[in-house]
């Protein structure tokens, strides 16, 4: 909310009469200012030819590309930042939980991790092989849906999406519980069903 709030444009800002809001303001200036600091950090240290994290592999492409400024690397850093530790964390709780909650489907990981891993611990290049253990991870999202709405998008050109017009330039906002639920697209969606992911 912070950084959404501080991204609002400034001549809306006297507008908002909700102190909470407005005391979101000021703190998200003090952290776009950390971030800034962070930022300046990480450019006096920088090597291309040594990437140690996301951001570098972000300056990398900044670098190729010369289309992003600073600011705009500024902003990323501060959305991925604390999504990336908050919502991760929080994510994988929802895992453990519906795994603990549901032991049949962690015996089911545990023998598709050592039928293709053997005694060796299960890695990030291991991910493609392990379809089960990844259509419990995209199940668990589905069913906890952390984020239930998310900040808008915008349409970059006129569509038209069951049978309403969206011209150009309008705000979106995608309700993700919504398409997590909706059994046209899930069928028994109150049901932990990691097999829905896998192809048949």
């Amino acid at each position: 909310t912070m950084v959404f709030a501080y991204m609002l444009p400034g001549f809306l800002r006297p507008l908002i009469k909700w102190k909470a809001l407005r005391e979101n303001f000021a703190t998200a200036k003090r952290l776009r200012e950390f971030y800034q600091v962070y930022y300046e950090n990480h450019m006096a240290t920088f090597d291309e030819n040594n990437s140690r994290d996301y951001i570098d592999d972000i300056l990398i492409m900044k670098n190729k590309s010369n289309e992003w400024t600073d600011r705009q690397m500024v902003d990323s850093i501060m959305i991925i930042n604390p999504d990336a530790i908050d919502s991760t964390a929080n994510q994988m709780q929802w895992v453990f939980f519906y795994v603990t909650y549901f032991p049949e489907v962690q015996e089911k990981m545990l023998q598709e991790i050592k039928s293709l891993c053997g005694d060796d611990m299960p890695g990030f290049k291991d991910r493609n092989k392990l379809v089960y253990c990844e259509a419990t991870m995209l199940e668990s999202i589905r069913m906890s849906t952390i984020f239930t709405v998310v900040g808008g998008r915008m349409n970059i050109k006129d569509v038209t999406l069951g049978g309403y017009h969206i011209p150009k330039g309008t705000l979106l906002q995608p309700n993700y519980y919504a398409f997590h639920y909706n059994e046209k697209l899930f069928p028994e969606p109150n049901k932990f069903k990691p097999e829905r992911f896998i192809s048949p």
